[in-house]
């Protein structure tokens, strides 16, 4: 569907970038990227400055469409108002693992991996390369980032919307079911092939999703909850998590409060670790 000859005449796509590809250092999902570009309105995840309001280029024409929001970005040390990555906030003991893994897998199933320090989204194996993931975390993430880049079909080559894999058997449907969650509660599901969030109501319509599938994303009061609350410690869904999030006055992110007070973590106020730093203006 898109030239690999126009990439690389139009700069983006660079020889480089297709010899890795060709020796298997690239995956397809991310050359896939490389290759499709603004022009063909796909959705960015290499270097891409997010806003508070949008994280996708292209802008649904329907007004069903809710508005887009970021998911998580970080967690928000309320003791001594530090913002860190969510990958820092785990070694510092301010989330559990579980909870630090569902909260990236919905930033790379929602458009990349953020990070804090320069309010970049990046690809799974960039942000590894970054420091901004752990090496065993790679491979779920790489699977939660199909949901944004497409499931290849492995059959026909068509790149598949995450609803669309779980109807042709590619992708289990509890797996799916926390990237749709994800998609849906910040701005709406992702439609690969074109780079717009679409509606459920127009998900189903051109059967992204299923019957079953929207009403399971309608329900919102029975998300799974497998995240932890930080402070209450109590189990939350991600939409709960969400809205409990804190903005960070600097860079208009959405921030999980914490508190090293309650988990035991001592950090000193005035030094901000790397790639962290003070959420306060």
């Amino acid at each position: 569907q898109y030239s690999i000859k126009n990439a690389l005449r139009d700069g983006r796509l660079t020889e480089q970038e297709l010899q890795q590809y060709k020796t298997g250092k690239i995956p397809i999902s991310e050359f896939a990227l490389l290759v499709a570009g603004d022009n063909k309105k796909q959705p960015q995840m290499n270097s891409t400055r997010m806003s508070t309001t949008n994280t996708l280029n292209s802008t649904p024409s329907d007004l069903s469409t809710p508005k887009k929001i970021l998911p998580i970005a970080g967690i928000m040390d309320t003791t001594t108002e530090t913002c860190y990555t969510i990958r820092n906030a785990t070694m510092n003991k301010l989330i559990d693992p579980t909870t630090a893994q569902k909260l990236l897998e919905a930033q790379a199933s929602t458009g990349g991996i953020i990070d804090i320090s320069n309010s970049q989204r990046y690809t799974v194996n960039k942000a590894a390369v970054r420091g901004l993931v752990e090496d065993s975390h790679l491979q779920r993430l790489l699977n939660a980032q199909k949901a944004f880049t497409g499931v290849e079909d492995p059959m026909t080559k068509e790149r598949l919307s995450v609803g669309e894999a779980v109807q042709k058997g590619w992708m289990p449907k509890d797996t799916a079911i926390h990237y749709m969650e994800a998609q849906h509660l910040t701005g709406g599901l992702i439609n690969p092939k074109t780079g717009q969030r679409v509606s459920i109501f127009n998900a189903i319509g051109s059967k992204m999703i299923d019957s079953t599938m929207m009403r399971e994303l309608q329900s919102e009061s029975t998300y799974p909850k497998d995240i932890v609350d930080p402070i209450t410690k109590e189990k939350i869904s991600y939409k709960q998590a969400l809205d409990r999030c804190k903005i960070d006055p600097v860079s208009g992110l959405p921030m999980l409060p914490a508190s090293s007070k309650e988990s035991g973590y001592i950090s000193n106020s005035a030094f901000c670790p790397q790639k962290d730093r003070c959420c306060v203006a």
